[in-house]
């Protein structure tokens, strides 16, 4: 017996979760059993959303919603909604009593991930409202939120609470990057005290320039004398204008511009445009005195910087680049630039000369076979493509297609693990992680399953993930397998969410079911509330204005950002989007990077002349791109075997990327 429980309460980590166990194991399970809890739940679910924005929008709940839900696993964050309501609606005279009740709500609910939020809207209003005494005695002993900081300063100085406050005010002030500006007042305090010295000025001018805030740096410049600080005056001008300044250099040397600030420019400037930066590459060298080492790294910028514009130069420059500046990214982009430009035997040469480590890497052994067929080496061609083949990737793929081999998902179910899903279904975070999800409260949820996965250990995250493949909360379940490396349960990693209307979509647009779930897959991982920091949404990750683009084409009703969280609206446009680049592009590599980069870019990755796709692809610039487009011909693969039952070829899609079309 003693064996059994240890085995069982392993599966906790947090430190907290042991003291828990014992009221864990007394909770009724929360696996749905009985026709009566699935209606009553089935109701709370349905009714849950409405009763949310009914108190979003001021509005009290009824008796009969109270009844539904009050036993509901979610009222904590309906009661968190209709606390939030009354803060904002309460006149003064009912301001204390609403923050009354909202400090003892947040002690009963504790460490709850809903507390967290509700805690930090709740400081946030009291800082709104200037409430600073009750801010003050609220806020926990560290902050690390820079927002709630600002408002604990200006608390601090509204109550004329002055000890300690300078230094903790300067303490904020001295960063390298731009602070909320509910520090404003604060800053003004400091100043207004004489402590904003130059001196500091100059320190935080230094960590600004070191953390490339240029516009930052340009404010601070602007509070110093004019003809002060000529050393970071160059650094600045370098930074913002590389090109200009690096003539001015030329012009007239000047000993306050560093030789590591004159390197860091010509690197900025390779990157910009590599062409002038090859231009100035002799004169620099000549002027500047720099050392063989220093000389070294501005011929290597040069050779990346073309290397990335698709440039043929770059191989001149990488065969004369000493191997005091080799590391791994000049190995790979000179692999690369061989094989843009069919330097096939320096290709195979700097192919050698990989760190062991990344040799045996799977890109590179199909590489390494590559060039050996095009050396007409078959014995060593098949050498190497026999171990990439060994990888379920892109690479391995391509390999066993290069040898005549059918691609092998290689899938091997992961075993069920019904003792430990039991358990876990009665982890109360875990239940509230689900019921979230499943009434489209993703960033809560995702709050939620963040806390309980913290406190399990890698067979008990093994079973969650299951679990919530079972909940049709896939993103989830692939990203724990991944996190694990669990990578032989293809079902689990690869599933086939929303097939109604990826089959609607796929029809509307002409494509195979296959190309939606490629796609989707990549963009999101099935997430179908996911967003991105370029205000992409969605399953297939739309920008806004080209759904409504799309939308207008079709003749369909323009939609909203909150409509592309809908799959039955974000799946046909996107894919009828992607068919769009497809006819335009009509090579599906050409397509994916289109689709991931903007089609704008696509014209200025070709070169004069028609090039293999798969060389095409490993030298797309952006890193995101590349990555993306590889992944994406990887789903193909797999999603054609999902559907069909069998692997889709990629060799038939890489078909040959065709020359720019040059102006007449």
């Amino acid at each position: 017996m003693q064996e059994r429980e240890s085995y069982r309460t392993s599966l906790i980590r947090n430190p907290r979760q042991p003291r828990l166990w014992r009221a864990l194991m007394m909770l009724p399970l929360f696996a749905l059993s009985g026709a009566c809890a699935d209606d009553r739940l089935a109701q709370q679910r349905q009714a849950y959303p409405a009763a949310a924005q009914q108190l979003a929008d001021g509005q009290p709940l009824t008796s009969e919603q109270q009844r539904l839900l009050q036993d509901y696993v979610l009222w904590p964050y309906l009661r968190s909604v209709q606390l939030q309501q009354q803060w904002r609606a309460a006149a003064d005279e009912e301001a204390e009593a609403v923050d009354i009740s909202v400090g003892r709500y947040l002690s009963e609910l504790g460490e709850q991930p809903v507390a967290w939020r509700l805690r930090n809207a709740w400081l946030l209003s009291l800082a709104q409202r200037e409430r600073w005494l009750l801010l003050r005695a609220s806020l926990p002993d560290a902050v690390s939120d820079p927002l709630l900081r600002c408002h604990a300063l200006r608390a601090q100085l509204e109550l004329e609470q002055f000890d300690g406050l300078a230094d903790a005010a300067l303490a904020q002030w001295t960063q390298g990057s731009d602070q909320p500006s509910a520090c404003n007042p604060v800053f003004d305090w400091l100043d207004q005290q004489g402590l904003i010295t130059p001196a500091r000025v100059r320190q935080r001018l230094v960590l600004a320039l070191e953390a490339g805030q240029s516009s930052l740096a340009r404010y601070l410049m602007g509070k110093l004398p004019e003809n002060a600080e000529p050393a970071l005056r160059w650094r600045l001008s370098l930074m913002r204008h590389p090109s200009d300044s690096l003539d001015r250099w030329l012009k007239k040397p000047d000993p306050a511009a560093s030789k590591d600030w004159l390197i860091a420019a010509h690197w900025r400037l390779a990157r910009r445009d590599p062409e002038r930066a090859e231009a100035l590459l002799k004169p620099l060298r000549k002027r500047g005195r720099f050392s063989r080492e220093e000389r070294a790294q501005m011929q290597r910028s040069v050779a990346l910087g073309l290397a990335y514009d698709r440039h043929e130069r770059a191989v001149e420059l990488f065969e004369d680049l000493p191997d005091s500046a080799l590391d791994e990214h000049v190995h790979e982009w000179r692999i690369r630039a061989a094989l843009l430009h069919g330097e096939w035997k320096l290709a195979q040469r700097w192919l050698a000369q990989l760190p062991d480590a990344e040799r045996d890497t799977a890109r590179w052994q199909y590489w390494s076979g590559r060039v050996a067929a095009l050396r007409k080496q078959p014995e060593r061609a098949e050498q190497h493509y026999a171990r990439a083949a060994a990888e379920r990737e892109y690479y391995g793929f391509l390999a066993a297609e290069r040898l005549g081999q059918r691609a092998d998902p290689q899938h091997t179910p992961l075993p069920r693990d019904h003792e430990i899903e039991e358990i876990l279904l009665r982890q109360p975070g875990l239940i509230r992680a689900r019921e979230l999800a499943a009434v489209g409260e993703t960033a809560f949820a995702r709050s939620e399953w963040t806390e309980v996965m913290q406190g399990l250990d890698a067979r008990a995250q093994i079973a969650a993930a299951q679990l919530a493949a079972d909940w049709n909360w896939h993103h989830q379940a692939i990203i724990v397998l991944a996190e694990q490396q669990q990578w032989d349960d293809v079902l689990l990693r690869f599933p086939l969410p929303h097939r109604a209307e990826m089959e609607d979509a796929a029809r509307a647009a002409g494509v195979e079911l296959l190309w939606p779930y490629t796609i989707a897959r990549a963009e999101s991982l099935f997430d179908t509330q996911a967003h991105s920091s370029a205000g992409a949404h969605g399953l297939m990750q739309m920008l806004p204005s080209t759904a409504r683009q799309v939308a207008r084409e079709l003749g369909r009703p323009e939609p909203g950002v909150e409509d592309l969280y809908r799959p039955e609206i974000n799946l046909p446009l996107a894919t009828a989007y992607l068919r769009q680049l497809f006819d335009r592009f009509e090579r599906w590599p050409m397509a994916m990077a289109a689709y991931n980069a903007g089609p704008h870019r696509i014209p200025g990755w070709q070169l004069d002349r028609a090039v293999d796709a798969d060389i095409w692809i490993e030298n797309l610039p952006f890193n995101e791109t590349r990555g993306y487009v590889q992944r994406a011909l990887m789903n193909v693969v797999i999603y054609g075997w999902r559907l069909s039952g069998e692997p889709t070829p990629l060799l038939p899609i890489l078909t040959p990327i065709p020359a720019a079309e040059t102006a007449s």
